[in-house]
């Protein structure tokens, strides 16, 4: 069974992540089939999706719908800002392909899975939801400029691949329809329920359903790459002087080779004296604060906070995604969502409840007196970061193993 807090090792299962880092990613395409039909039951059901479809107050921005390679006008299936519900359904019934985007914002388990995933892979993935009915083609043969892995969740669907036309495609260079047409099928796979496809970006591809109606995640890769560091260094040339002097007649005479020379070198020196390091801190802090959707608060936990006390245990929100720094006698925790500040002295307890397993408010380290750990409990469970848990078993030593265990109502 797929376990959402095991994240990208489940989602590859059986094969080693190592391995599909030096063998397939950014290279060739890779099919795990699974034979295990709820293998992502964990994650994403078909009533859940039932109940999003079918509240008229789901906003429309965060849906497509595709027929035959086309997409449909969205005033055919919304109103306003809303879907509506009865459009929709009729598309549905026509053949249309209804895609979900950023759906982590609208399930919990799908978002608490997609936050295992980055915290092992240490970038950004973004899930999109793709229901095609039986007999149905959404979109014509195409490439991606991002890496994916399909997550076939209900149904079956039959997949086309024909090659990469173009080497690693970024952004700016978007997919032109109807170019590469005349390629020649060199991959087929069929997907089944509980299987996953990996798709390296700029592979040409194309899908169809048979008899089955089918949905998939498409699970979208959003790494940082070397253009985006190189990037960076571009706009630190922007606060040196010598960078933001003119390049003279460039429309008259061709420079000379003295100011190619003195233009490579100026560029030479600005790489050489740029800390890389401190870039990818920069990109990999950006990736943290703007991640989506931010935190969930339990309302469990939100309606008895008052009733935490030194007694009460808490842990830390599996794979939470975060980082610490320092600042004049401040910690700040970044997150998705708001921050968090505390004091300096508050480091060695923040470090304790971020990283260990469960324990108990009392027993939390650091220099905090009673009320003093109970009211950072209270502000962590507040904002998300850490949540209520019930105490553990206690056990007890007894040559009568019926007695060792203390039943859970007894204990305090």
């Amino acid at each position: 069974m797929f376990d959402e807090r095991a994240g990208f090792d489940h989602l590859l299962h059986p094969v080693n992540a190592k391995h599909f880092f030096a063998e397939f990613y950014e290279r060739q395409p890779l099919l795990i089939c699974r034979d295990d039909p709820d293998y992502y039951a964990p994650v994403l059901g078909l009533s859940d999706i039932d109940q999003l479809l079918r509240s008229p107050g789901t906003p429309s921005k965060f849906l497509r719908v595709h027929k035959e390679g086309t997409e449909v006008l969205p005033h055919l299936w919304s109103r306003g800002s809303e879907i509506e519900v009865d459009g929709l359904s009729m598309l549905i019934a026509q053949g249309a392909t209804i895609i979900i985007n950023s759906a982590n914002r609208f399930f919990r388990p799908l978002a608490d899975f997609c936050n295992t995933v980055e915290k092992r892979v240490g970038f950004a993935v973004q899930p999109n939801i793709y229901i095609t009915p039986a007999c149905a083609q959404g979109f014509r043969q195409h490439y991606d400029d991002h890496d994916v892995f399909i997550m076939q969740v209900h149904g079956h669907k039959s997949w086309r691949l024909y090659g990469s036309p173009i080497e690693l495609p970024s952004k700016s260079h978007q997919h032109e329809w109807g170019k590469y047409t005349d390629r020649a099928v060199e991959h087929t796979f069929d997907l089944s329920e509980g299987d996953v496809l990996y798709i390296p970006r700029g592979h040409l591809h194309d899908a169809e359903t048979s008899d089955v109606a089918s949905i998939h995640v498409t699970l979208g890769l959003h790494p940082t790459y070397l253009w985006e560091v190189v990037e960076q260094i571009a706009r630190k040339a922007r606060d040196k002087p010598g960078f933001r002097r003119a390049v003279h007649n460039l429309t008259a005479d061709r420079p000379s080779n003295e100011v190619f020379a003195r233009m490579k070198q100026m560029i030479h020196d600005l790489v050489e004296e740029t800390d890389i390091a401190e870039i990818l801190e920069s990109l990999n802090k950006w990736h943290v604060v703007h991640r989506n959707p931010g935190r969930g608060v339990p309302f469990t936990d939100l309606l008895a906070l008052p009733n935490v006390n030194e007694d009460s245990w808490v842990k830390s929100v599996d794979n939470l995604v975060y980082r610490i720094e320092h600042d004049e006698g401040q910690i700040h925790l970044r997150l998705a969502g708001p921050d968090l500040s505390f004091p300096s002295f508050l480091e060695e307890p923040l470090h304790a409840l971020l990283e260990s397993t469960a324990q108990r408010v009392g027993d939390i380290p650091g220099l905090l007196d009673a009320d003093g750990r109970v009211a950072l409990a209270r502000q962590l469970i507040a904002a998300g970061v850490v949540r209520t848990v019930p105490p553990p078993k206690k056990t007890v030593s007894s040559s009568n193993p019926v007695s060792a265990e203390i039943p859970e109502e007894l204990v305090p």
